[in-house]
């Protein structure tokens, strides 16, 4: 299919990119962390991202704000947002996926 087309079909990517990334599915450590809420340092997010749908926004906030609780030290990284912002877009309909 992919030598045919020249891409997998959109619906199929994240399966694909779980399968080939060996994606852990941590639900209950997800879970845990996001449970604390949001991180400080992810407050005010949407001034970063003002264009973005709200959702896309709260779903970054929210992996964001699970990596910050689970490693203190990405709260500190300042291009943490914008990394990992295409992983929310491909993966956003699962936030554990995407953590």
């Amino acid at each position: 299919f992919l030598f045919q087309q020249g891409a997998f079909p959109d619906k199929y990517r994240p399966l694909i990119w779980r399968y080939l990334l060996r994606l852990p599915y941590n639900a209950e450590a997800y879970r845990l962390l996001s449970d604390r809420g949001i991180h400080p340092a992810y407050l005010e997010l949407d001034k970063l991202f003002p264009t973005h749908s709200r959702r896309v926004v709260r779903r970054l906030k929210a992996v964001l704000s699970a990596l910050a609780f689970w490693a203190p030290l990405f709260a500190e990284v300042p291009y943490l947002p914008a990394f990992v912002f295409p992983f929310v877009k491909l993966f956003g309909h699962d936030a554990v996926l995407t953590f």
